[in-house]
Order: structure tokens, then C-alpha cells, then sequence
């Protein structure tokens, strides 16, 4: 065994003794925020629009804005938009009948998927009824019993997808 030299058995024994400098007390951690804010952007690095979503059934508009600089859309107060409208069962995409493409049955009539996903405006359909917890809408001009096409929400920002009645029906 080597022998261990003198001056680092003392330097090591100072430390440990109690004429050791006292610690630097450590500031407690920041609690984490509860969604991610961010600062709100120049005027220049955002596009204030407002979004269109679902909430206990009913479609509802508030202001928003995307954030170019992060490309997210966010609530006027920086949050992200899904804090607001956030994607539930009272959207198609989140049920399976939706995304295995199945055909649906609204009001004694068959329906079929027809094409894709289009955006429209609130003041453009009305809701007629409900499909599994799903708002069904038609053209407000045709909220007949008996509608050719109706609409059902897909995501927030008014997404909706059509679905056309059985020819045969």
C-alpha cells in the first residue's frame, strides 16, 4: 500500500471537520406549470383567427391565434388551443365506427362516408340529433327529416365529415 502524503490527509480531514466553511443554502425548484405558456408572440409572428369546437354538445367560436414563430395554434392567453378545445368523444375521429369507416343509421336511414373532411362555417348548418354521443348536423337550409347529407364533427376548428344517405333508402 502507498503511503498517502500528508498535506491531502489534512486538506481532506479540514473539510469534514467543524471548521468547514458552511454550505450555500439551495433555492427550493420552480413548480412545474400546469400547461406550456408561452410568451405571447410580436404581432408579427402570429395570425389572430377564431376556432370553432364542440363543447357539451354545441358548437361554440372564441378567438385564437397561431403562433408562427412555434406553429401552434393558441388562446389569446398563449395557451395551446387543446387546453380548450381538446379532442373528445364528442368527435367522430375518436370512435372506432369512425375510423373503421363504418356506415351509420340516423333516423331509421343508412348513411355512408362521402368523400373527405371539410371546414364549415356555424352559421351554414344546424344540428339535427346525435349519433353514439356524436352531434349530427345538416345544411340549415335542408334540417328535413329526411336529409340527402349529413355532417358529423371530426376535430376541432369546425372539421366536419359528410355522410350521404343510401340511394335505395
Amino acid at each position: 500500500m502507498r503511503p498517502i502524503a500528508v498535506p491531502l490527509i489534512a486538506a481532506l480531514c479540514a473539510a469534514c471537520g467543524p471548521n468547514a466553511p458552511p454550505e450555500a443554502p439551495q433555492a427550493a425548484p420552480a413548480p412545474a406549470p400546469a400547461a406550456r405558456r408561452h410568451p405571447p408572440p410580436p404581432a408579427e409572428d402570429c395570425r389572430c383567427i377564431t376556432i370553432c369546437f364542440v363543447r357539451n354538445g354545441q358548437l361554440r367560436e372564441v378567438p385564437a391565434r397561431y403562433n408562427l414563430r412555434i406553429g401552434e395554434l393558441q388562446t389569446v392567453d398563449s395557451l395551446p388551443i387543446t387546453t380548450l378545445a381538446p379532442l373528445t368523444g364528442e368527435y367522430a375521429s375518436v370512435a372506432g365506427w369512425y375510423v373503421n369507416r363504418e356506415p351509420i343509421r340516423f333516423r331509421g336511414r343508412p348513411y355512408a362516408r362521402y368523400g373527405f373532411p371539410r371546414v364549415l362555417a356555424i352559421p351554414e348548418i344546424t344540428k339535427v340529433g346525435e349519433y353514439r354521443g356524436v352531434g349530427v348536423y345538416a345544411e340549415a337550409a335542408d334540417t328535413a327529416s329526411a336529409a340527402r347529407v349529413v355532417y358529423l364533427p371530426t376535430r376541432p376548428g369546425c372539421e366536419f365529415q359528410p355522410y350521404t344517405a343510401a340511394a335505395n333508402e
